[in-house]
């Protein structure tokens, strides 16, 4: 049971730190925006639009373009790992 117990925690740190990350990286999507002169409210369901709108600024360089959507893709796949982990069960 204490292995089980331990495993569950594991499960807790690990979703805590996906979530971290997933802040970090719409932050640093929000802030790259807003230097851009972007400016989007908090709260995720603001990324996906926002991105959208970066990449469809044919005023913005390519470079900028591109990193945006890398920003996107790493978001992305954060996201997926942490619908992963939400998955996961104990095997009693």
């Amino acid at each position: 049971m204490v292995a089980e117990q331990q495993a569950a925690q594991m499960l807790i740190g690990v979703r805590e730190r996906l979530i971290r990350q997933r802040t970090q990286i719409s932050n640093a999507i929000r802030s790259y925006a807003a230097e851009f002169g972007v400016v989007t409210g908090k709260g995720l369901a603001k990324i996906g639009p926002l991105l959208a709108r970066m990449e469809a600024d044919a005023t913005l360089p390519v470079l900028a373009r591109t990193l945006f959507r890398e920003q996107g893709a790493d978001y992305a796949a954060v996201e997926a790992r942490i619908h992963a982990a939400h998955g996961l069960v104990v095997d009693e």
